[in-house]
């Protein structure tokens, strides 16, 4: 499931670029997080994709 962080990943391969994306989205995300230390992590349970990111407070 890491790879989904990867630039031009996309689960499925019969997805259609046009329709779908380029996957660079997931790849951007990933990268402003990381430069601003923030955790962030992706779980897959039965068949839904769950996104979750902790956000400091202070």
């Amino acid at each position: 499931m890491q790879s989904i962080w990867d630039s031009f990943y996309v689960i499925e391969e019969s997805r259609n670029k046009e329709i779908s994306g380029t996957g660079l989205g997931l790849a951007l995300v990933a990268n402003i997080l990381d430069k601003n230390d923030v955790r962030y992590e992706v779980t897959l349970k039965e068949k839904n994709i769950h996104f979750t990111i902790w956000f400091d407070t202070q």
